[in-house]
């Protein structure tokens, strides 16, 4: 796995924010495509088409017209705007650790459907059995209780609420989330494995990603920030090429109310 320190990503989310003054580093995961399937997209976000089609691709999953949404793990918020903006759920939460990640995505993107707070993934600030959808995209590998996650979303889920999930792993750490979810009483009701997806949306986003990080990062953490972007020959893209790593989307539901 891509093993950096907490403090290695908040230290990143503080430095982008004093320097992306184009405001272009909303989104920060691996994207994704489909053969035959291109979404139409506003102008503005074209330049973030292979990130924007991972969410898009989490998001159809299920109907979220007028539904309460969450989604943990937010980031720099450009994902969860996209989902408020086209699938029209009735308001959503971005929830994220990091103060200064949240503190940006509220200035560009929070409205009165659409808020983002500080929160812990596995010891959220949100009420027992209060929305409709939880979202989690490429960000649960960090987390240092997978299991105390999966409890948590389960917790804030209402009866039947879904767990739309996506994330990568070694091959054979997947039977352990499995599990996790298994012990945390969601059904599986879709399990895909996208690693092909990632893998094409990394070989067209490739030359971007170099740019973006040749363009903010100093040049001695250059190699390992485009090794955690997943650029085309960067030991992490070699890791999706092989299958090494496995890249797989799900939807979860908790059972009904007893």
């Amino acid at each position: 796995m891509i093993k950096f320190p907490s403090w290695v990503f908040r230290g990143l989310y503080r430095y982008l924010d004093k320097l992306d003054k184009d405001q272009q580093l909303v989104f920060m995961n691996f994207g994704y495509t489909e053969p035959g399937k291109v979404i139409d997209l506003e102008g503005k976000d074209e330049i973030n088409r292979y990130c924007i089609q991972l969410y898009h691709h989490i998001a159809e999953m299920v109907d979220l017209k007028d539904r309460k949404i969450v989604e943990v793990g937010s980031g720099r918020g450009g994902g969860l705007a996209y989902v408020c903006r086209n699938f029209h759920p009735i308001s959503s939460t971005g929830v994220d650790i990091e103060k200064s990640a949240v503190a940006f995505s509220n200035r560009m993107f929070g409205n009165e459907r659409l808020q983002y707070i500080v929160g812990n993934a596995v010891k959220l600030p949100l009420a027992d059995g209060d929305y409709d959808i939880v979202m989690n995209v490429e960000s649960s590998h960090r987390y240092l209780s997978l299991s105390s996650f999966a409890g948590e979303v389960y917790r804030i889920l209402k009866p039947e609420g879904y767990f739309l999930f996506t994330d990568f792993r070694t091959d054979y750490q997947w039977t352990d989330v499995k599990s996790v979810f298994q012990d945390a009483r969601f059904k599986v009701l879709k399990e895909t494995d996208i690693t092909d997806n990632v893998l094409n949306a990394l070989e067209k986003d490739s030359g971007r990603r170099e740019m973006m990080v040749n363009r903010y990062a100093p040049k001695v953490l250059r190699n390992s920030i485009l090794n955690f972007t997943g650029a085309k020959g960067t030991a992490t893209y070699e890791n999706f090429l092989t299958r090494e790593f496995v890249y797989r989307s799900f939807i979860l539901q908790k059972d009904k109310a007893e």
